[in-house]
């Protein structure tokens, strides 16, 4: 070890080995969290759809956004393609 630190490149490359480490980290965190929301979000529907729910009631539960929230939420909707209605804060037009 002594040896291998000694080298000129040895702190160079333990700072790239670091940086790709903490990066790889970063993305397999971000898919798992990504797979995690789809199966949850596959999970609900399919309960949704068991009692007997319209793909209407179905799609409204989905983008609904719990109170407080920034409007973040009904943004990301309307860039989806969800109907104006819901792009729009009903507590901004009141």
């Amino acid at each position: 070890m002594d040896t291998f630190l000694a080298n000129p490149g040895a702190y160079v490359f333990l700072t790239f080995a670091a940086l790709a480490l903490s990066a790889a980290v970063s993305v397999v965190a971000y898919f798992w969290y990504k797979l995690r929301h789809e199966e949850m979000l596959a999970v609900l529907k399919r309960e949704l759809a068991e009692r007997g729910m319209a793909a209407d009631e179905i799609r409204a539960v989905i983008e609904a956004s719990p109170p407080g929230t920034t409007g973040v939420a009904q943004d990301l909707a309307a860039f989806n393609g969800s109907p104006s209605e819901v792009a729009g804060n009903p507590r901004q037009r009141a």
